[in-house]
């Protein structure tokens, strides 16, 4: 696994899409290894939310999963301000795990977050040291999200409800050692899965977004809480086309949303679409309105190359 450093990089490199960004030039400095590969081993960086990599007080932590000792486990790799190379360390337990998260916590250090033994668990650590892992939920539980800033440290995780997953939502409380909240629905159980959450924290507000399957194909809903009790109703991120057939068609598919933090009060998302269903998935984007509990119209972002090729 290799690390690259951009040297115009902001925390939200990946989603940033606007038409100044586009028109600066990035340079990228020399790959530094994070994690040595060898025949065999792979690594897989598949976190809800895409959130793999965080800074925290010059301290940069990225996160994935690889079979080095012939079992899936979690690993985290820091890279202290100033120096060169990354310290690794693992975070998983005994069993199979996979999906890990990383953000970077208020007052410095780091939250992390992965699926083991079927159920997600959680803790904090950094450069010196790791503190015990906690477990969320009490049932079969995948795609933890996590997020932190002015309101607090948050997690969102998919959790077996019935026969389908739903969404499920606690405040972290980092200390000596991590405690949560008791957690709450976000989705009641439905007809079909929600998945994959994506959280962003802003000033005033925690911006949710998952996948929702209950209409027989994938759309992105989200929602907003300000206190981390009660969040709003569920809207659709992802804009629908006429549907052209009762039997045949129900909808455009999305998948995969990633939210990130744009100013105090806007969050910026990105997702994959496939409305443009002869050509596979493309990408797209959408800002939120301060203040506001909606996004403003949906952009396709990706140059003309990929309108050809499915991204």
């Amino acid at each position: 696994m290799t690390f690259y450093h951009a040297r115009r990089a902001s925390p939200w490199l990946v989603w940033l899409w606007s038409a100044s960004a586009l028109a600066a030039p990035w340079e990228f400095g020399e790959p530094v290894t994070v994690s040595a590969g060898r025949p065999g081993v792979f690594h897989h960086l598949e976190a809800a939310g895409r959130r793999s990599i965080a800074v925290s007080s010059g301290a940069v932590a990225v996160v994935w999963e690889d079979n080095r000792d012939g079992t899936p486990r979690v690993y985290a790799a820091f890279r202290a301000a100033g120096k060169s190379e990354f310290v690794l360390q693992r975070l998983s337990g005994m069993q199979e795990a996979y999906e890990p998260v990383v953000a970077a916590l208020p007052q410095g250090g780091f939250v992390f977050g992965w699926e083991e033994g079927g159920y997600v668990w959680v803790r904090t650590g950094g450069l010196a040291g790791l503190a015990p892992a906690l477990r969320l939920g009490g049932a079969e539980a995948a795609q933890v999200a996590l997020g932190a800033g002015e309101l607090g440290v948050f997690a969102a995780w998919a959790e077996r409800s019935g026969k389908h997953m739903a969404i499920r939502f606690t405040r972290l409380k980092p200390g000596a050692t991590l405690d949560a909240e008791p957690a709450m629905a976000v989705t009641a159980p439905q007809a079909d899965d929600q998945i994959y959450p994506a959280l962003v924290v802003l000033k005033s507000a925690v911006v949710l977004a998952w996948e929702d399957r209950r209409d027989g194909h994938t759309v992105i809903l989200h929602a907003r809480t300000r206190d981390g009790k009660r969040f709003s109703g569920a809207q659709i991120l992802n804009e629908q086309r006429e549907r052209r057939s009762q039997t045949f068609g129900r909808g455009t598919g999305a998948a995969r949303g990633a939210l990130a933090r744009l100013d105090a009060e806007r969050a910026s998302a990105v997702w994959l679409d496939k409305r443009d269903f002869e050509g596979g998935y493309d990408v797209y984007a959408a800002l939120s309105e301060p203040g506001a509990l909606r996004f403003q119209r949906n952009e396709r972002v990706q140059d003309e190359f990929g309108n050809n090729v499915g991204q």
